[in-house]
């Protein structure tokens, strides 16, 4: 009997133990203690954005991706002018790289941008109204489903557990 009191009264230690390690953890994940947040989810989901980022003369910032491709983003955007009115240039970077973007570009391209990645997803809008694009640059790959709406407007879904997690 004393020995079953001793090892239901260990158990309890561990697990005592085990619930104040994470508690802990959840607390400094949420404050970002140390950026431990920004760590985790890049660690996870992709390294940081190599994206350079200016402002404009004219208010608008100018997003330089890896691959060359520029785009220019204002204050007064229909989706994006809001959240990032009075933000500095590190901070509109990360808020516009980490959010999935699909642009109509005047030669009626639709061009999709999250993290680094610049995608042309005409094909499959002009063709069947939605596509799929898997970006893979973090330990867990990330699934877009983009639906082409009425007005030039779209339905990004993320995921990542695979287009067949749907």
């Amino acid at each position: 009997m004393e020995n079953r009191e001793l090892i239901l009264r260990r158990l309890l230690w561990v697990f005592t133990g085990l619930f104040i390690f994470f508690s802990l953890c959840a607390v400094i994940y949420v404050l970002n203690l140390g950026h431990i947040r920004e760590a985790t989810n890049h660690f996870l989901y992709g390294k940081a954005t190599e994206v350079t980022i200016e402002k404009t003369a004219g208010g608008d910032y100018l997003l330089t991706y890896p691959s060359g491709y520029e785009r220019r983003v204002s204050e007064d955007h229909e989706k994006w002018g809001a959240a990032i009115q009075g933000m500095d240039l590190p901070e509109v970077r990360e808020y516009l790289t980490s959010h999935p973007d699909v642009i109509v570009e005047e030669s009626g391209t639709y061009t999709f941008f999250y993290h680094d990645d610049v995608v042309d997803v005409t094909r499959g809008l002009k063709g069947i109204g939605f596509t799929e694009v898997k970006i893979d640059d973090g330990l867990i790959p990330t699934y877009f489903m983009i639906e082409l709406l009425r007005n030039e407007r779209f339905a990004i879904s993320t995921n990542h557990s695979g287009f067949d997690a749907r």
